[in-house]
């Protein structure tokens, strides 16, 4: 076999290769997106760099979770200071795509009926 056939076909071999290693990341990741959990966050975020904006971190950069929003609660901290921190958390790891809502402001009075998991404590 003469220099050129041979690097031909280490060519054409290697070509192959590569295709097939394509083939298989592309269908690796075709299986891992459809094992994916969608997921709404709904947690109070004090912090920066608090336990609260870690879970959030660790669930936004889970291969296995893909997240379609974050709802901020009142929680240890102000909700503004909650919801500036998410949006600044989301814009350092380049994640501005998914949405982030703030609770809404709602007051029970003494005599509405508090939903199954509230406070019994009425809102000033």
């Amino acid at each position: 076999m003469k220099l050129g056939q041979f690097r031909n076909h280490i060519a054409v071999a290697t070509a192959v290769l590569v295709a097939c290693l394509l083939a298989q990341g592309q269908a690796r990741d075709q299986a891992q997106n459809q094992d994916r959990r969608k997921v709404i966050i709904d947690q109070d975020a004090a912090g920066p760099a608090g336990t609260d904006q870690q879970a959030i971190l660790l669930l936004i950069q889970s291969p296995r979770t893909e997240v379609l929003g974050i709802t901020v609660v009142t929680g240890d901290a102000w909700l503004t200071e909650e919801v500036a921190h998410t949006l600044r958390m989301l814009e350092l790891i380049g994640r501005t795509d998914i949405p982030v809502v703030p609770e809404p402001n709602i007051r029970w009075s003494e005599q509405e009926k508090i939903p199954s998991g509230g406070s019994s404590a009425t809102a000033q």
